[in-house]
């Protein structure tokens, strides 16, 4: 016996941050429940299979699949060879790429995992500080010092700025969901800094993002 609860009352034009907040985590928490010898037990919202409603986009040589609803989303975007601008100069610099870009509205992030390879980055063995963040990073910065640049996965230290493999899951912004209002960036980057050796005119990143995110209306 399938068992079914209720969404709260829908979210409008007057609804509070709370009620945003406190709609979000019901869906996240409760998803779907099924009765199991007298016990409920949760059943993934990825049962629901691929979805098209309220999903976002993406960029050149980057696809993703979208599981879940409406409105409860996991998000897989795969990229390949993903060039990062600006150009890489041989001194501090920082750089990305937009990897997702959310629908308009109002949405919420709640987890994020990356596992990122380099391509040809540099030819000499800098450490540098790879995250994802809603703000591309740019500047002359050795680290990700902007928060929104690290603000899905904070920076991690990767010993070889020529040559790395790194691999990170987190809850966002130090273990809590990171709320974006209508007006507030859309956008999900891989972003990269350090201290340069040379010029890298293609510097690209390849790999996965997934995250789980909620769609809160328009």
């Amino acid at each position: 016996m399938a068992v079914v609860l209720p969404d709260p009352p829908p979210l409008t034009g007057e609804s509070s941050e709370n009620d945003r907040e406190s709609y979000a985590w019901y869906r996240n928490l409760v998803g779907f429940l099924r009765e199991d010898g007298g016990l409920n037990t949760r059943v993934s919202v990825l049962d629901a299979g691929l979805v098209t409603d309220n999903i976002g986009s993406v960029g050149a040589n980057t696809s993703a699949a979208e599981y879940g609803d409406a409105y409860q989303h996991t998000t897989v975007v795969t990229f390949s060879q993903l060039e990062l601008s600006p150009t890489i100069p041989a001194n501090a610099e920082g750089a990305g790429a937009i990897v997702y870009t959310f629908p308009a509205g109002v949405f919420m992030v709640t987890a994020v995992h990356m596992d990122i390879t380099s391509g040809v980055m540099d030819s000499a063995t800098n450490a540098a500080d790879v995250g994802v963040g809603s703000l591309v990073a740019s500047g002359n910065i050795s680290t990700l010092t902007t928060a929104a640049m690290e603000d899905y996965i904070t920076g991690q230290t990767v010993a070889d700025a020529s040559s790395f493999v790194v691999e990170k899951s987190t809850i966002p912004t130090a273990g809590a969901p990171l709320l974006f209002e209508a007006g507030d960036s859309h956008t999900m980057n891989i972003n990269v800094a350090a201290t340069w050796n040379s010029t890298v005119a293609t510097a690209s990143v390849t790999g996965t993002i997934t995250f789980n995110w909620i769609f809160l209306g328009a």
